[in-house]
């Protein structure tokens, strides 16, 4: 008998999880189960994972049936006309959005060409095999796969203007570039995730040579009137909080830069 869990409770358990686990996908996916819900077997364990949570990290994957993708040229021309919304098509259960434990029973296909009558799903673009961020590195078919990962990660840390109302927001910390650039060379995802009008990074010229042994390992030169015209120019905000009294007597607390002779007066490095 194998054990059934939901959201970590153990609520029962059942003689055939295969069998219960497709029947309640089949479930969601006639709109019994809210969408939110993701079933996972795990068969090392003999148990059914039940997740119902918020906060989970969770993607888009079109759903296959008998070898053929639900998401048909019929709803890609009515999305480009704006008869159909991505909402309809969630609601209609052609996408599905799978978690980490889910996608352990998942088949996907990389393009519609890759399907086979085993496949339970396929990805919107082969370009999102590795996610997102990863499908914004041009030449991907020139690296290997974990130096693409590793891109995917400096993706994440180049910095742009994130917000408009920086001056006006109090967040703890943050950053921003002076002079953000539109990248040279850019894949189809750099439009369609909207970092061709909010771009972040810098184009450089880069010369990789030997230059007295100053650039030895990791380390690197710079142009100084590359740095004069404003490359890598940015700033870093931190948001500090404090309070004024007032005491017996008529003192009160100043706010201010303090001279450097007061007590307690801590270098500005």
């Amino acid at each position: 008998m194998g054990r059934i869990y939901i959201d970590g409770k153990f609520v029962g358990v059942h003689d055939n999880l295969v069998a219960l686990r497709e029947e309640l996908i089949q479930k969601r996916r006639k709109g019994i189960l809210p969408n939110r819900t993701n079933i996972a077997y795990i068969e090392e364990r003999d148990e059914i994972i039940v997740n119902l949570s918020s906060g989970r990290a969770r993607r888009p994957l079109v759903v296959v049936e008998n070898g053929k993708s639900k998401l048909t040229k019929e709803h890609i021309d009515k999305i480009e006309k704006k008869e159909l919304k991505w909402k309809d098509i969630v609601d209609k259960h052609i996408i599905e959005y799978l978690d980490a434990e889910e996608e352990e029973n998942a088949y996907v296909a990389i393009d519609e060409k890759s399907i086979t009558k085993d496949h339970t799903h396929v990805e919107f673009d082969s370009l999102l095999i590795l996610g997102v961020t990863a499908s914004l590195l041009p030449y991907p078919e020139k690296n290997r796969g974990d130096r693409l990962n590793y891109g995917a990660r400096m993706v994440v840390q180049a910095t742009g203007i994130p917000y408009q109302n920086y001056h006006l927001r109090d967040d703890t910390t943050g950053q921003l570039l002076d002079y953000p650039q539109v990248p040279m060379a850019q894949t189809s995802s750099v439009v369609s995730s909207g970092l061709k009008s909010h771009p972040a990074g810098q184009n450089l010229v880069v010369a990789l040579m030997p230059f007295y042994g100053y650039n030895i390992e990791d380390a690197i030169i710079i142009n100084r009137a590359s740095l004069n015209r404003g490359f890598g120019r940015s700033y870093f905000f931190r948001t500090y909080i404090t309070e004024s009294r007032r005491y017996w007597g008529g003192q009160e607390d100043e706010l201010g830069v303090p001279d450097s002779g007061v007590r307690g007066y801590k270098s500005e490095e």
